[in-house]
């Protein structure tokens, strides 16, 4: 076997295996728009392509058939690429959405590294009680009620303590009375106008079918698209509302 063939076959398998982690990431820890507001995005590729690229490049350089050592070096290449590929795995799954929490007028996003194993044995529900891995649960938040959560959440957010959880469809009325028309995203630039314009295309319905409030994980905010009937949470669309 000649070494651009051996370099070959190792690209082969290496892109099946980025294929195998792309359907993890952007179908199973960050589905829909998660992962657009996470920018694992960006993440993903640079792992990926490192990877992908590292273990082919390899083995080209070292492969030559008959060589002494051959198996030692392979073996090697193989666990620096497998390494390297369980780390970024690793990085991605701890950072994963777990939680979409509604407070009031805003949408915001907590990650499994975020959350305290501590915090989330208080939640009132047995499946808000571990973090979810296929996409984050949509729940809602309520203010602290006594004088001992005020003082130990005073400089945290609610969204960190699932004890304040409770069911998103008991907070719907909130969400109706802050949430705008889609439409009116189309004001802001010309950008937003095509997202919405696409987002709309896309989903086959009328744009009054739709109203929108932020969705945030500091520092990034963009837009969680409702229904305008039922203020069932639907997707995010890539603008920062204002």
């Amino acid at each position: 076997m000649s070494r651009f063939k051996a370099a070959g076959i190792h690209l082969v398998l290496s892109v099946l295996i980025a294929l195998i982690m792309l359907v993890l990431v952007f179908w199973v820890w960050y589905p829909g728009g998660y992962y657009k507001l996470l920018r694992v995005d960006t993440i993903y590729f640079v792992l990926m392509g490192v990877d992908v690229c590292l273990g082919p490049l390899l083995t080209l350089a070292v492969y030559k058939q008959g060589k002494r050592g051959l198996k030692f070096d392979l073996v090697v290449i193989a666990i620096v690429q497998l390494g390297a590929l369980l780390y970024g795995a690793y990085v991605v799954f701890i950072a994963r959405p777990v939680f979409n929490v509604f407070e009031d007028d805003v949408f915001k996003v907590t990650l499994a590294s975020e959350m305290d194993a501590k915090n989330l044995a208080q939640a009132k529900k047995t499946d808000w009680q571990k973090l979810s891995i296929f996409g984050p649960v949509l729940v809602a938040a309520t203010g602290p009620t006594t004088a001992e959560d005020r003082n130990a959440m005073i400089f945290l957010d609610w969204s960190f303590f699932p004890k304040l959880y409770v069911d998103y469809d008991s907070r719907k009325q909130e969400a109706f009375k802050h949430a705008k028309p889609l439409a009116d995203l189309r004001k802001l630039s010309a950008e937003s106008a095509a997202i919405v314009d696409t987002f709309v295309d896309d989903s086959g319905r009328p744009v009054s079918d739709f109203m929108y409030l932020p969705i945030v994980h500091t520092p990034d905010a963009m837009t969680a698209v409702l229904d305008a009937k039922t203020a069932n949470f639907i997707d995010i669309i890539e603008i920062d509302t204002p």
